[in-house]
């Protein structure tokens, strides 16, 4: 499987080269795939393992930028879930969300009655092209009895709540794989595990890149006309060793989110004031305080996002036990019934966004506004590059068609409106009985054709299908989840999955919402073993890279 990854890339020259893998990588190489760009996608880790991977999950359509009246940014984020929830009908699903009313300020009633209005005005198009399973509806303005209803805990903090919907998407790690394999179907050519390690220069303008293969040692040169660098928290950095003549020092900001085992508010998604005053410069109607959402997932509960400035390394960017149990700490006196412990955390996200520069506070946690799109030459003279200084997870695919209108611009072509070829999983929205029709001699639970549904789209019966070469990949890594050996397999050969860590944390979703045991985890590594050619000290090796992601995350107590 290793040999010659890079052979397709230095064979030909690109239209493209874009460095990173991420949400902002992964959509810009299919936004620019779909223009008939040729285009080639390099990532130095996994695809989606940095930033990325770092997502509460929530595709929000911007009801908070009504507080800086910023209708732009909003409606922008307002694009971005349609579009979501059109392309990927699968990953993505209406989720109902809410905040107490209390006071006679920016929390009444009346306060809420006008954000929900004004919220469903300027969202009018919402569910334009979305399958009528998909669709939003209205916001509304419930009463006290209503919090009685969802939790009892809510009791106090309000006298009633405002409820609104969202976007919210399952698996976010799928979400990014499959722009990536959407481009590959479109002819684009992508590699993990390929870092760029240096640009290349002809007179003053950059026409390519040096990639080394991480897996074999394997280096190419990989030209292109114009090449994007969306490498998140790398982006400053700007591949050492090709030149000094920029020299920016942004500011970074750690955003991380922790998981635990319980639900609080049903299938509610709801919305705290945190304790600590927060002052928002760009807001026109102050509130003073930050909201600290509870989103529920799969059996738990997403709570987040909490900031804090960073400096360090971004590829060791994780969190201490410490740093959770403070984190649980203000959680639990913002909502007292929740009382958690470090033990009621089985995972945590962790990963840095550009920091909004202040002249006030030398280290600020705050993290930007908007994303920004960077032309190279107006910062550093040399002509081929475009940066992409990401901040939003939900805005990737927004973002992305932005990218192909200045890259098409610089390649001296025009855009063509309308080239929407499905992405992949998302051709349409499928059920388990779909799925289940299409499975010919073999039978599975319903909770196992859900899953299959779910994250794989119009994709699942091509996954199960795999059982009929070998029976005993039909059986469970674990019994709590629907995850088989079928789901390893086919990750290492057609989602090019490299490493274990692929596979439990990016590829299936067994590891990331808890520790799925040691059995599961040595199964999928002997299953990978097997497609790979492991020997028993790889093997091991792989497996201690699974444990070492927990411990990275702060988590470590999982393990035991």
């Amino acid at each position: 499987m290793n040999e010659n990854r890079l052979k397709a890339l230095s064979d030909q020259s690109f239209d493209v080269l874009v460095i990173g893998g991420g949400i902002h990588g992964a959509t810009a190489a299919w936004a620019l795939a779909r223009q008939g760009c040729s285009v080639a996608l390099v990532e130095q880790g996994d695809y989606g393992w940095a930033a990325s991977a770092n997502s509460q999950k929530i595709i929000h359509g911007g009801l908070r930028y009504l507080q800086q009246l910023d209708i732009p940014r909003m409606r922008a984020s307002i694009s971005a879930r349609r579009m979501s929830l059109t392309h990927l009908p699968h990953l993505t699903h209406p989720a109902r969300f809410l905040v107490p009313t209390s006071g006679f300020f920016m929390r009444s009633k009346a306060a809420l009655l006008a954000a929900m209005t004004a919220n469903d005005f300027i969202s009018f198009d919402r569910n334009f092209g979305v399958d009528p399973s998909r669709h939003l509806p209205y916001g509304s303005l419930k009463g006290r009895d209503f919090l009685h209803q969802v939790a009892e805990g809510l009791v106090p903090l309000g006298t009633g709540a405002g409820v609104w919907h969202d976007g919210f998407a399952e698996n976010t790690e799928r979400f990014t794989l499959a722009f990536l394999l959407s481009a590959q179907r479109l002819g684009a050519v992508t590699r993990n595990y390929a870092r760029a390690s240096r640009l290349m220069l002809d007179g003053a303008r950059i026409v390519g890149a040096e990639v080394r293969d991480e897996l074999t040692g394997e280096q190419a040169e990989v030209r292109a006309r114009v090449t994007i660098n969306a490498t998140g928290g790398w982006l400053d950095a700007l591949l050492p060793g090709c030149f000094g003549s920029m020299k920016r020092n942004w500011p970074w900001t750690r955003a991380y989110n922790i998981i635990v085992r319980r639900r609080f508010f049903g299938s509610y998604g709801v919305g705290l004031e945190s304790i600590a005053e927060y002052v928002d410069a760009d807001a026109v109607l102050k509130r003073g305080k930050r909201n600290y959402f509870f989103a529920p997932w799969r059996e738990g509960t997403i709570i987040g996002t909490m900031y804090a400035s960073y400096r360090g390394d971004p590829g060791k960017c994780g969190l201490t036990a410490e740093e959770i149990q403070a984190y649980l700490d203000e959680i639990n006196t913002i909502y007292p019934p929740a009382e958690l412990a470090l033990c009621d955390v089985t995972f945590a996200h962790a990963g840095i966004l550009p920091a909004r520069p202040s002249r006030v506070v030398p280290n600020p946690s705050d993290p930007a506004k908007d994303t920004e799109l960077l032309d190279y030459r107006r910062l550093a003279g040399l002509d081929g590059m475009l940066l992409i200084k990401g901040v939003k997870y939900t805005t990737g695919i927004q973002v992305a068609e932005k990218v192909a209108r200045y890259v098409m611009q610089m390649l001296g072509g025009k855009y063509q409106r309308g080239k929407n070829p499905p992405v992949v999983g998302g051709e349409e929205l499928v059920t388990p009985g779909w799925v289940d029709a299409r499975l010919e001699g073999l039978t599975f639970d319903d909770r196992v054709l859900a899953y299959h549904a779910q994250q794989y789209g119009t994709q699942a019966h091509e996954v199960l299908g795999l059982c009929s070469e070998n029976p005993d990949w039909a059986e469970r890594l674990n019994k709590d989840d629907a995850v088989l050996g079928a789901n390893v397999i086919y990750a290492v050969r057609h989602e090019q999955a490299c490493h274990l860590t692929d596979v439990v944390f990016r590829r299936t979703g067994l590891g990331s919402f808890r520790y799925p045991g040691d059995e599961a985890v040595a199964s999928a590594a002997s299953l990978m073993a097997a497609e790979l050619e492991w020997d028993t000290k790889r093997t091991a090796e792989e497996i201690r890279g699974v444990e070492e992601e927990y411990r990275r995350l702060g988590v470590e107590h999982v393990l035991s």
